[in-house]
């Protein structure tokens, strides 16, 4: 059966995660990561010893990752996403907010706290795209129309919104989307804002 995987230091251990994940191991040692198995979501605590390499490790084995801080700032959200971790939540988070992260990122949708969220799109919609050769060459590979709804979505614009300003559908933009993700090899939105604006 598959079961949780919390990955934390020895101080750093929350009953709340058992509440949530029953089926959950949790270590604290650096040689007992490597001998789970059939892992369903890794949790691993931001800061601890190659915690983003742990982060890629999990996640091009195909299993989610999700980051637990004792901080939550920008900075550190960004080096979870660009790692490749689809969550991102306060270590010390009630069980009912694990369960909802949990359920969220097995839909595969990201989990990002609200406050955060706003302020990493507004960050990225300030940013002035800076395209290097490896972007263009992906960009490349979008139609006319398709970049211009990636235009609009890395600005924070809602697809309804996007349909206004480009006076086409919220169905259409959806379709065009759906491409796009699949030509640029991104996951959502987030991850195609942070490609767009890196």
């Amino acid at each position: 059966m598959k079961r949780h995987l919390f990955i934390t230091e020895k101080n750093l251990v929350s009953p709340r995660w058992k509440q949530a994940c029953p089926i959950a191991q949790i270590v604290a040692e650096k040689n007992d990561i490597a001998t789970f198995q059939e892992t369903e979501i890794c949790w691993i605590l931001a800061g601890i010893p190659n915690w983003l390499t742990i982060i890629r490790k999990y996640e091009t084995q195909g299993t989610p990752v999700v980051v637990m801080t004792k901080r939550l700032t920008v900075e550190e959200l960004c080096q979870a996403l660009e790692a490749g971790a689809r969550g991102y939540l306060e270590a010390l988070s009630s069980s009912h907010i694990i369960e909802q992260a949990s359920a969220t990122i097995q839909s595969g949708a990201l989990w990002i706290p609200s406050g955060l969220l706003a302020n990493l799109v507004g960050r990225l919609a300030k940013s002035a795209p800076t395209p290097a050769a490896n972007q263009e060459k992906l960009l490349q590979k979008l139609t006319k129309r398709e970049l211009e709804v990636a235009t609009q979505v890395i600005t924070g614009q809602s697809n309804k919104q996007v349909a206004l300003t480009l006076n086409i559908t919220e169905r259409t933009v959806k379709e065009h989307l759906t491409s796009i993700f699949y030509k640029l090899k991104v996951k959502d939105r987030m991850h195609l804002m942070l490609l767009l604006k890196a």
